[in-house]
């Protein structure tokens, strides 16, 4: 049931800068065109579920998930486990098993199977509700604060450097705000006890 997550993040630095060229309107050609500097920087999303130097209060809620659904992992796997034992008991016993017993066994068999799928599928849904219930607010905080603390620092651009996928994109260590950002996250919103999750 184990499944995870997204974001963004900046430094108090200028990092980079995109230059994008106004329009020629009056400018003389003889002169260069005026350019607006625009201040960008990248963040690494999947840094924020890391469990020593992510987002504690992203992380703490994903543990909190993970626990709360190990039950199910758990009765799963031992279902699983028990179809898999009687499937080597009848390759162990080859021909010399009665027909009858073969039956049975094989029913049973069956039976496992469709009771692990639908519990499977069951547990999905249910992790899907609960992983938008635990996880849904606090990727919405976590979205307004990166706008803040963007703005606050002058970032008019910020761009998850994991989803720039099949472009050459070259940039100092300062251009990556991701540290900075959650640094300041974790200050802001510290993680406090909460109340146990409810079992599905």
């Amino acid at each position: 049931m184990k499944q995870i997550r997204y974001f963004i993040a900046t430094t108090f630095v200028l990092l980079c800068s995109v230059f994008v060229a106004s329009a020629q309107t009056t400018t003389p050609p003889a002169q260069p065109a005026k350019v607006t500097p625009v201040a960008m920087s990248f963040i690494n999303v999947p840094k924020f579920e890391d469990k020593k130097e992510g987002i504690k209060r992203y992380v703490a809620a994903i543990d909190a998930l993970d626990r709360e659904f190990e039950p199910r992992d758990k009765e799963l796997k031992a279902i699983q486990d028990k179809a898999v034992a009687i499937e080597n008991e009848l390759k162990n016993a080859g021909a010399m098993i009665d027909t009858n017993l073969l039956r049975t066994k094989q029913d049973e068999i069956a039976k496992l199977k469709r009771e692990f799928t639908f519990k499977q599928e069951e547990g999905k849904a249910l992790f899907q509700k609960r992983q938008n219930e635990l996880l849904g607010p606090i990727m919405d905080d976590i979205i307004n604060e990166l706008e803040a603390f963007a703005k606050a620092n002058g970032i008019k651009v910020v761009l998850d450097v994991t989803k720039i996928s099949g472009a050459l994109v070259i940039y100092s260590p300062e251009a990556d705000m991701t540290k900075a950002f959650i640094n300041d996250y974790n200050v802001k919103h510290p993680v406090t006890a909460t109340t146990p999750a409810k079992r599905p």
